[in-house]
């Protein structure tokens, strides 16, 4: 079972202190304090009524990728293979409900967040 720790930043420089002493580790900043670490797609929200979270089955999942797919093909130029991860990683980032969770390996970065 891995442990995550939360810290309440006092200032800038306790935050680049904090980053410094936990080097190599990977952050991940959110705007709330929360216990468990859930992707999206198992959140509860108003926005996605379908989500797994809300008794939604695996079969949602699919239906967003598939949704995101037909609606992408219009507009993008590079399109990657059909059951490639990349498509998980385009919907990240646009904003879809997906089982990723955002993280990186600089502090400030995660902070921002």
């Amino acid at each position: 079972m891995s442990k995550y720790y939360t810290y309440k930043i006092e200032n800038i420089n306790h935050l680049i202190e904090i980053g410094t002493k936990l080097h190599p580790f990977w952050f991940r900043g959110h705007s709330k304090c929360f216990g468990n670490l859930h992707p999206w797609i198992f959140r509860e929200t108003e926005q996605f009524k379908g989500s797994l979270s809300s008794g939604g089955s695996a079969n949602h999942e699919f239906c967003y990728i598939e949704e995101y797919q037909r609606k992408v093909l219009m507009f993008a130029d590079n399109i990657p293979e059909k059951r490639s991860i990349e498509w998980l990683f385009m919907m990240q980032h646009y904003g879809m409900p997906t089982r990723l969770l955002d993280w990186t390996e600089n502090i400030l970065v995660a902070a921002y967040f």
